[in-house]
């Protein structure tokens, strides 16, 4: 979609967007072509979220980096913008790639939800089988300490693989630790970026969700933390728009059909 010139009801809808929002980017205007009034609708639910918000700016801005950022997601518009307001309020360098490592360990959950069901379906006899019945050596321990105390999770599935990782687990557990080793999030902020990951609309991993949450209100996160986080995750549910409007707005106007709401 070419960049046009906003005018009446879209012009009016993007100058409040701005207002209450602080920004706008080029695809937002088909919205505001094509469904001024729910783009209206939608500006006053963000407000109501940044009104009731426990989270800093700064905060807000790096939670949802993590939501678009994410693997799941991926969503390149709203993780340059966000980014862009992150450091124009003070964040730095270090912050952010704490925030993007951190959310690259969505990836360990498919050994996670995978390894359970794979376990289920193979026959007794099976090697695999029997290397998840070992029991847990001293070296084990000292691996899962190390692993709770980084992230402060550990669960019957986290067992399972480490039973079944020889050399894969202590190297893996190495690559986890180097975010919490460094302190530009303090424990709060990392614990709400985890969260984030798996609290997303496109993941919504419920034991992730259940274990992160659990890790961030020992660090000290509050409730209403983790429902602000929640209420930015749902917002991702308007990146249909902001995706496909544009697309919409150039196949009408290639018919002929494009009406600008006055």
């Amino acid at each position: 979609m070419a960049n046009r010139e906003l005018t009446g009801r879209a012009k009016a809808v993007k100058e409040e967007f701005i207002r209450l929002r602080g920004f706008w980017v080029d695809e937002y205007d088909a919205m505001a072509i094509l469904c001024p009034d729910f783009l209206e609708k939608l500006v006053a639910t963000g407000g109501v979220v940044k009104k009731s918000s426990t989270l800093s700016p700064l905060l807000h801005h790096l939670v949802a980096v993590a939501l678009d950022a994410s693997i799941t997601h991926l969503f390149d518009t709203g993780t340059r913008l966000h980014m862009r307001a992150a450091l124009a309020l003070g964040g730095t360098r270090e912050q952010l790639v704490e925030v993007i490592q951190i959310v690259s360990f969505l990836g360990m959950q498919s050994h996670l939800v995978g390894l359970p069901i794979i376990l289920d379906l193979v026959p007794e006899g099976d090697p695999l089988r029997e290397q998840a019945k070992r029991p847990m050596e001293e070296k084990d321990e000292a691996l899962k300490s190390q692993f709770a105390e980084s992230l402060g999770v550990w669960t019957e599935a986290h067992d399972l693989l480490l039973a079944l990782s020889d050399d894969y687990f202590p190297t893996y557990l190495e690559q986890l630790r180097v975010p919490y080793a460094t302190s530009a999030l303090t424990p709060r902020e990392k614990a709400l970026v985890l969260f984030a990951a798996n609290v997303s609309v496109t993941h919504l991993n419920e034991q992730g969700i259940r274990t992160s949450a659990t890790a961030a209100l020992a660090s000290g996160c509050s409730g209403e933390d983790l429902l602000h986080v929640i209420r930015l995750a749902s917002s991702l549910g308007m990146q249909s728009c902001v995706v496909s409007f544009p697309i919409l707005v150039d196949e009408l106007e290639a018919a002929g059909a494009l009406e600008v709401s006055a």
